[in-house]
């Protein structure tokens, strides 16, 4: 089961890094000026992915990049927790706290992208009449 997991969230890492480089750098392009810089960037990309100016398609990235997040986690988490050694159970333990926050972090992130789509369809009516 160990090997079986570890796989899993090997496949998770490479995934999660290749969609979160991709939706990083298409955020980036909708982030006010001062923003856009890679440094500024890194910080500014949670809290600008869901936002206005970030068309819809790159949000259900993003959407979809902190679920894959949380399946990494979780499958990390219990590649650790699975080994039966002390040290590596003691790290599970706190993978498994960092799945618990980032389920709701995925759920808050679903949530709003929700209520951006809900928006959008209300203005798309809105324009039509």
């Amino acid at each position: 089961m160990v090997a079986l997991f570890t796989v899993l969230a090997g496949i998770g890492l490479i995934w999660t890094t290749a969609t979160g480089l991709h939706v990083s750098n298409a955020v980036r392009e909708y982030l006010p000026p001062q923003f856009q810089d890679y440094e500024n960037a890194r910080y500014a990309f949670s809290v600008w992915a869901l936002r206005h100016p970030t068309p819809l398609p790159v949000q259900a990235e993003y959407v979809r990049f902190v679920k894959g997040s949380s399946l990494t986690v979780l499958a990390g988490a219990l590649a650790c927790l699975s080994s039966g050694r002390a040290d590596a159970m003691v790290f599970g333990v706190l993978l498994s706290a960092a799945f618990v926050y980032s389920v709701f972090d995925a759920i808050r992130c679903s949530r709003i992208y929700e209520q951006n789509c809900k928006r959008a369809q209300a203005q798309d009516d809105e324009q039509n009449q």
